[in-house]
């Protein structure tokens, strides 16, 4: 089974993002900052395991921590962390139903804000 992805279609994020850009006109401004705040709570640059024990926790609550975890594995040729895996997958699934319908919802209001 092949699963391709339409690049016209948007992603969660982005159906939330589009109905959030059209209905709360701070959100444009909003976004800079909480992009800095979300890239500097990411373990991008540092592991996780350099964060302080009290700290780990709060590492937990960001789902792009386990991208990274997942992408650190790949890139170190290590297993990949199978409880991140399953956790961004079910934060996909959990979130696509919602933000689908929430777009879906919003499409006939955009035109009349727009």
């Amino acid at each position: 089974m092949v699963v391709t992805r339409n690049s016209d279609e948007p992603g969660v994020i982005g159906l939330i993002g589009s109905v959030l850009g059209v209905f709360v006109r701070d959100f444009a401004q909003a976004l800079p900052i909480l992009l800095t705040f979300m890239m500097y709570a990411t373990p991008i640059l540092y592991f996780p395991d350099m964060v302080p024990a009290g700290m780990q926790q709060l590492l937990w609550l960001n789902p792009f921590s386990d991208l990274m975890r997942c992408i650190h594995a790949l890139v170190e040729w290590q297993p990949l962390p199978w409880h991140s895996v399953y956790r961004l997958w079910g934060l996909w699934l959990l979130l696509l139903g919602p933000s689908w319908v929430l777009y879906r919802r919003s499409l006939p209001h955009v035109r009349e804000v727009l």
